[in-house]
């Protein structure tokens, strides 16, 4: 009898603790937006005969991140709560201006400085606004 009433007790426990949290739940995940160019790039009237490589650029630690920052009216830096870049900043940034230039066509090679390609020429960006 006491055991049937412990294995009764043990079963409502553990029926409730199923039941119970202490945790909070987690948050929703954040929307997330890739960084993307004019949906229709005009393409160069001829390519350029040298390779380019574009580096990582360079973003101040506000903008470099994959929160969505926006400027309020009184001039003051704020988050977007909910929303999110798909890639940081910088290397959402770098794959845009790469697919840019692959696009327009304006260079005979284009790549990403993470490529490790020997490339002619390297573009370097410094990020210092984002509107």
């Amino acid at each position: 009898m006491m055991a049937a009433a412990r294995l009764s007790a043990m079963l409502f426990a553990g029926a409730l603790a199923g039941c119970i949290s202490v945790l909070p739940e987690p948050p929703d995940p954040p929307q997330t937006f890739p960084l993307r160019g004019a949906a229709a790039i005009e393409r160069a009237g001829a390519t350029a005969p040298f390779s380019l490589s574009v580096a990582l650029p360079q973003a101040p630690r506000a903008l470099a991140g994959v929160d969505l920052a926006i400027i309020r009216a009184n001039g003051s830096l704020a988050y977007v709560d909910g929303a999110a870049w798909a890639a940081p900043t910088p290397e959402g940034l770098r794959g845009l201006l790469v697919e840019t230039f692959d696009a327009a066509g304006a260079v005979a090679i284009t790549a990403p400085d993470s490529a490790s390609a020997r490339t002619d020429y390297e573009l370097r960006v410094e990020l210092n606004a984002f509107e």
